[in-house]
């Protein structure tokens, strides 16, 4: 469903929009801002396309819970994730444990004790570090 030309009603109904992101997860741009702060919504879309986050509202951007499930569907949802949350710990690990590359996101207030475990438990990060500051 093209949800971009859709009436304004359209694009405010819950099934409709949900139907749309199951198509094409990045369609969730164009649906009402209402919609973009519904997690299930949300995550719907961001586990066929992580693209998708760049359209969610910044509240669920920002709130810890969230981004630990969208973590769940991959760890790219770190990119998107609110600039202090790519600096906390527990997201910072659940996004490494999938994938190093997790490392380019993460925030610069990154606490040393944090970096230092990273390092101890995988030395690849040591490199990875060294790259991305």
């Amino acid at each position: 469903p093209a949800l971009k030309y859709m009436e304004a009603s359209f694009r405010s109904d819950r099934e409709v929009v949900f139907a749309a992101v199951c198509s094409k997860p990045t369609s969730l741009q164009y649906a009402d801002p209402t919609l973009k702060s519904e997690q299930e919504l949300v995550l719907a879309a961001a586990s066929r396309c992580d693209l998708a986050l760049r359209y969610a509202d910044m509240t669920l951007m920002s709130d810890k819970a969230f981004i630990r499930k969208a973590l769940c569907q991959g760890w790219r949802a770190i990119s998107y994730a609110d600039a202090s949350l790519r600096s906390d710990e527990d997201v910072v690990y659940a996004a490494v444990e999938q994938n190093m590359e997790a490392l380019r996101y993460v925030g610069p207030d990154l606490s040393r004790s944090v970096v230092y475990r990273l390092v101890s438990r995988k030395w690849q990060a040591f490199k990875f570090l060294q790259r991305t500051r």
